[in-house]
């Protein structure tokens, strides 16, 4: 067992929302029992503008979007989601007919993660689907580990600050005794004279 396969079998897939975008609603259908069957949450909608809103919304985990829909393309969509900051990071998968390499170039050009070629079967969806959860997974392992590193040194960096201060308090009368001392040795040498 490679690493890849242990990993992505130590996911909750339950933990993941996928968007499934599509104004064919056989394919949303069908889609939605799919990755239902597969344990992750499926949120759904029929077209560009409702996909940007639930994207918004529901911040889903990755969206399954259709290239060719009536109100705003697939693509279309994905230079929506990807200019805005709540949205950007969703990886995408299109779901097209198209499989032309200028369209897969386009495609890339403006967000897409992968392409998934209609009509498309069960075990290649799966693949794919997986394939970008576990980045995604790998993803919040990594903003996790680095919040937790930053969240120590901002402890140690208090209690420095705090040691540091203590150190002073205690410093301060110290100086002020030795000026003391100085000015009574001074004033007494002054005298001398």
């Amino acid at each position: 067992m490679n690493f890849g396969e242990n990993f992505e079998s130590k996911i909750n897939r339950s933990d993941y929302k996928i968007l499934v975008v599509d104004d064919v609603v056989s394919n949303v259908l069908l889609l939605k029992i799919l990755l239902t069957n597969e344990k992750f949450q499926v949120l759904t909608a029929n077209n560009g503008t409702s996909c940007i809103e639930t994207a918004k919304s529901q911040h889903p985990d990755l969206i399954l979007l259709d290239v060719m829909m009536p109100d705003i393309s697939g693509f279309d969509t994905a230079v929506i989601l990807k200019k805005e900051a709540a949205t950007a990071d969703i990886p995408i998968i299109f779901l097209t007919a198209l499989n032309s390499p200028a369209d897969l170039v386009h495609g890339f050009q403006v967000g897409a993660n992968d392409f998934l070629t209609k009509p498309f079967n069960k075990e290649e969806l799966v693949m794919r689907v997986m394939h970008q959860i576990s980045l995604v997974a790998a993803k919040r392992i990594i903003v996790q580990k680095h919040s937790h590193c930053l969240q120590r040194c901002v402890f140690q960096s208090r209690e420095n600050l705090f040691q540091f201060k203590l150190k002073i308090t205690l410093f301060i009368p110290l100086i002020t005794v030795n000026q003391s001392n100085l000015v009574h040795a001074y004033q007494h040498d002054k005298t001398r004279r």
